[in-house]
């Protein structure tokens, strides 16, 4: 009897692209969070993920999350610094390589993707805005920076929608600006009624807090300013502000000390610093507060709204993409101090609907924002 041998042939592993992504560093911020999640979640049978770092990071990195991922990490030598030697660096490394796509997923690494993409005549060149433009280092930047980060890559990926209006504005085609919405890892149903939905967490206090590195951007006096008149009028209240200092504002950390000082808050308002894992901190917060001059999408809005918390949050960048005001959190007009706080105390004192709006949050971002969901649609970017 003749016997037949069926091969079967698989054909994503045929067809597995090799996809390079330069990034400014892998520490514990929001678009290094991003990036690991997704790639985490990436089908590793069609996409071969392999990262460079250009710098190291000062509090924390993703190093292990991402080699457990399956991410093939390249590091730029600190001995590399200037522009003309990196490019160097990275030609001789991609030469070795052989990516079919390269994706800067820093703006400011835009520039070095579109050049040696070009060089190496890749067809597949992707760069990344993942915050306003008008708030960023991208508007003091010469004019030859700015059209080689936003000219010299075929396609430019944004995560909010108010970037992708920006960019319209500036002259780029819509054809070559993409929308990838962040996504954020959903906490357990049972946390959530553990924890944040009493106003004590075990220390008996009831905690306000809000995330972001040390930046005039963040707006944290504001948030000092707020907190001022809510622990006037509500017992047991603290604010915590979990973020480090950035080396461009190293002095900042030093004013907001001080204004806390001149408050006499220093056991009320509590600078945390860098703090690797906030998820458990939002775990025991009660409501999230955001006070960004200008934004994105927040990764932190996403995290507290997966944690449950009620968000009161400026109403700028794309974040009334992601909250539906007074449905699944609160909006308010750039420093309007007095509905931050009226709202602030609402929730303090209404149970009902601090519930309401936190388990609204949750189930928003587990509909919109699941890393499965938006991982697909990052590889159908590279495949399609």
């Amino acid at each position: 009897m003749d016997s037949t041998i069926n091969h079967s042939i698989d054909w994503q592993l045929i067809n597995k692209k090799t996809v390079v992504y330069f990034i400014g560093e892998i520490g514990l911020g929001g678009s290094e969070t991003q990036l690991s999640l997704l790639l985490k979640y990436i089908n590793k049978k069609t996409i071969k993920p392999h990262i460079v770092v250009f710098n190291k990071s000062l509090y924390g990195d993703l190093t292990n999350r991402l080699t457990d991922s399956g991410v093939v990490l390249h590091y730029i030598p600190d001995s590399i610094k200037s522009i003309p030697k990196r490019m160097i660096f990275l030609y001789r490394l991609l030469l070795k390589i052989k990516p079919q796509v390269i994706h800067s997923w820093s703006m400011h690494d835009n520039i070095y993707a579109g050049i040696i993409g070009r060089l190496l005549k890749i067809s597949s060149i992707f760069g990344s805005v993942r915050g306003a433009l008008h708030g960023s280092t991208f508007i003091r930047s010469t004019l030859l920076i700015k059209l080689i980060s936003l000219i010299w890559v075929n396609k430019i990926v944004v995560n909010a929608l108010s970037i992708k209006e920006e960019l319209i504005a500036t002259g780029i085609p819509l054809k070559r600006i993409i929308f990838l919405p962040n996504c954020v890892e959903i906490n357990q149903i049972k946390d959530l009624e553990k924890n944040n939905n009493t106003l004590e967490n075990e220390d008996k206090d009831i905690i306000i807090c809000t995330i972001g590195n040390l930046r005039k951007n963040k707006n944290h006096l504001f948030f000092v300013k707020i907190m001022d008149n809510i622990i006037k009028s509500v017992t047991n209240v603290k604010g915590w502000i979990i973020g480090q200092p950035v080396p461009d504002e190293p002095q900042l950390e030093n004013v907001i000390r001080k204004k806390i000082h001149s408050m006499g808050l220093e056991d009320k308002i509590i600078l945390l610093g860098f703090q690797d894992n906030t998820t458990e901190l939002l775990k025991r917060s009660s409501i999230y507060v955001f006070t960004s001059l200008s934004e994105g999408t927040p990764n932190t809005i996403l995290e507290a709204m997966a944690s449950g918390l009620p968000v009161i949050s400026s109403n700028v960048g794309g974040i009334p993409q992601i909250i539906a005001d007074g449905v699944n959190g609160f909006l308010f007009d750039l420093n309007d101090q007095y509905k931050f706080e009226k709202t602030i105390k609402n929730l303090l004192m209404n149970e009902r609907l601090r519930k309401s709006v936190g388990k609204n949050a949750m189930i928003y971002v587990k509909k919109n924002h699941d890393p499965n969901k938006i991982s697909s649609i990052l590889e159908s970017i590279y495949t399609s």
